[in-house]
């Protein structure tokens, strides 16, 4: 049965484009190669209408190719990515080809899935104090909702030993997890902490990475139930099946912030998702930005204090 597509393209034109499209399996969120003026392009579907008698500013044509049987970004995605192209006014469909990898732009087919999981871990225990302690069972009470909540320590306070035991609390429950760091330099020694401590290795996501390796992570976000992403900004486009907990770490930094072509605030989108998941976000810093103090004096963001040094931290 024929039906009209919306399709998104990666074009710095603000609008969808509709195609005809006669393939019963084409759904939201899948890829198709589609005609586009004189070229061919690889565009994304967005809408789809059983009405064929939708107006149109030009000439209807066909697509010439679906490429994905089984959608290659979720709903909740689509949902975010729309925000987001709103919100930083840019065009719908550069900020959907920013949520996929680089073999998925080129319309390659997804490699064949390999099983070389890691081994698991034999974790050591982890010890909080009596502070740390009570931060994190009231964080944990609502893990089921979505809420803010900014911790607030200072250097030394033991903020990622709080991460890591709400991490160890959610992944014992099969969720997953995505800590954000502001650095690629960061994110060795972060791994490091978390690795001690879970029974899951930690992966990790950043530009460094090979088109390879981040399709293996990309792939394990939709796969995977227990998964824990440790990542810079470009984490925050993951295709998360069953996010449960988002970590902010120095949610002040200014590196959240992507200043060239799509320009956007990788904190500010976190919270998006995080509500859009119904799950905790946890936004933690020694110096909050200006607009997480307001919103912490306006009763917005759930505030709490690490005052003391976790045990002899210098």
């Amino acid at each position: 049965m024929q039906k009209i597509i919306s399709v998104a393209l990666d074009v710095p034109i603000n609008k969808l484009f509709d195609y005809y499209c006669d393939n019963n399996n084409a759904k939201t969120g899948s890829r198709v190669k589609v005609p586009f003026g004189n070229s061919t392009r690889i565009g994304l579907i967005v809408e789809i209408s059983e009405n064929l008698t939708k107006k149109s500013e030009y000439e209807v044509k066909g697509i010439y190719e679906l490429l994905d049987e089984i959608p290659i970004l979720s709903t909740e995605l689509l949902k975010t990515s729309k925000w987001a192209a709103t919100y930083y006014h840019y065009p719908i469909g550069q900020v959907l080809f920013n949520c996929m990898t680089p073999i998925h732009r080129k319309g390659k087919a997804e490699p064949k899935k390999r099983n070389n999981d890691n081994p698991p871990n034999k974790p050591i225990p982890l010890k909080l104090n009596d502070e740390q302690l009570k931060v994190s069972n009231s964080i944990y009470r609502d893990i089921d909702k979505y809420q803010v909540n900014y911790l607030r320590g200072v250097t030394g306070s033991g903020k990622t030993e709080v991460y890591t035991d709400l991490a160890a609390k959610i992944l014992k429950n099969n969720g997953q997890v995505l800590i954000m760091v502001p650095e690629i330099n960061l994110t060795p020694q972060t791994l490091t902490r978390f690795q001690k401590y879970l029974s899951i290795n930690p992966q990790e996501y950043h530009s460094n990475l090979t088109p390879s390796q981040k399709f293996k992570v990309w792939n394990a976000c939709r796969e995977k139930n227990k998964l824990i992403i440790i990542g810079t900004r470009s984490s925050i486009f993951l295709p998360f099946d069953n996010l449960k907990l988002i970590v902010v770490d120095e949610e002040h930094d200014q590196s959240y912030k992507q200043n060239e072509k799509f320009k956007y605030n990788a904190r500010d989108i976190s919270i998006v998702r995080a509500k859009n998941f119904d799950c905790p976000i946890v936004l933690g810093s020694a110096t909050p930005s200006f607009e997480s103090i307001h919103n912490i004096n306006i009763k917005k963001y759930k505030q709490y204090k690490l005052l003391n040094r976790y045990f002899k931290s210098k």
